[in-house]
């Protein structure tokens, strides 16, 4: 079975900040489309292991993609737990990021 997308709150409050967004049931189906339409393995990051923190202050190791579609350019990072994707972020990268096909994926600024 495939795992369910969660999105928390604290993605969507970025997200409406930064592409005007103005409700978390806006950006739900907006974050579900960049991750079933345009997440392919060429796009991983391949970095360290990404440490996140949950609510609990659990440490959480999550991996990372660099997104480019007719949308913009994307940093997602997510983990699954109990066959559920948690969605830790998903916005513009705030600095460049290599992707493990070589390309880079650029802040829109650069």
């Amino acid at each position: 079975m495939a795992p369910t997308l969660d999105v928390g709150p604290n993605v969507t409050a970025r997200m409406c900040r930064e592409n005007c967004l103005i409700t978390f049931k806006k950006a739900i189906p907006y974050v579900r489309e960049i991750i079933q339409n345009d997440l392919v393995p060429e796009a991983f990051v391949d970095t360290k292991r990404q440490n996140y923190k949950d609510a609990n202050n659990n440490h959480i190791y999550a991996d990372v993609y660099g997104i480019k579609n007719k949308k913009g350019v994307w940093y997602v990072k997510f983990y699954i737990e109990c066959d559920k994707l948690i969605v830790v972020s998903c916005h513009e990268p705030e600095f460049p990021i290599k992707r493990v096909d070589g390309r880079t994926i650029r802040p829109r600024e650069q």
